[in-house]
């Protein structure tokens, strides 16, 4: 299996599992997501990887956003700090959307 794939699906899982354990600590979840993140650029890097986890933070928040709004609130977060949201779903989306790239670049490169 190629070494990008291997550090994405390990980052996407230590996402997941940083949820799951850290929900109730949104500022620590931020910066949880920032610190993995910087590691994963250290391990793989992204052209551009700023950039991407920048846009993908502002555009994923604003359409959650746009979402919840036209949506009729189809849900909430139990600790919300920005724009009734929590300050890490900006870290959320930049970090999932420059993991999926890892993810993607493995997977298209061959062997």
């Amino acid at each position: 299996m190629n070494k990008k794939i291997i550090i994405a699906l390990a980052f996407i899982f230590s996402l997941n599992i940083s949820v799951v354990f850290f929900w109730r600590q949104p500022f620590l979840l931020f910066c949880i997501f920032i610190v993995l993140a910087f590691i994963k650029h250290l391990l793989s890097p992204i052209r551009r990887e700023l950039l991407y986890f920048i846009l993908a933070g502002i555009l994923g928040t604003g359409s959650e956003c746009l979402v919840m709004y036209i949506g009729g609130n189809p849900w909430n977060y139990a600790n919300t700090t920005f724009f009734n949201f929590p300050i890490y779903a900006l870290s959320l989306w930049g970090f999932a959307a420059i993991s999926f790239l890892t993810l993607a670049q493995g997977l298209s490169e061959k062997k």
